[in-house]
């Protein structure tokens, strides 16, 4: 199955957790086909933040979203931004150290992207 590529974009690889944090996720029909997406509900994409590998917030677990399925076409060539602020409520809960985050498109497939380094001060 064709898949659309997720970049996940951090404004620094450091961040202070008294700060809220913004995160933008790249979605990107790279292929030379339109893609027919069909996302799961209300919610587009969700966020995975790990220590070591193991889960230690999602984006998801904090909010509800519609149960509807939704179409979510996306032309070949096409890319489009998703936008999240991690807020200080969860970055100060956590302990300062390195982590990784991941992003997850919410279809069928569920694509990821590659996680990326975060180092939260």
């Amino acid at each position: 199955m064709i898949q659309p590529s997720l970049t996940v974009v951090l404004p620094a690889a450091n961040w202070p957790r008294q700060t809220p944090l913004d995160v933008t996720v790249k979605v990107e029909n790279l292929t030379g086909v339109d893609m027919d997406l069909t996302l799961l509900s209300g919610m587009t994409a969700d966020l995975l933040l790990a220590k070591s590998g193991q889960p230690v917030w999602r984006f998801s677990q904090e909010r509800m979203f519609t149960q509807a399925l939704r179409p979510w076409p996306l032309a070949s060539g096409e890319a489009r931004t998703l936008t999240f602020t991690i807020g200080t409520e969860v970055l100060t809960s956590l302990a300062p150290g390195g982590y990784s985050l991941q992003a997850q498109l919410n279809t069928f497939d569920r694509p990821s992207s590659a996680p990326v380094a975060l180092t939260l001060e």
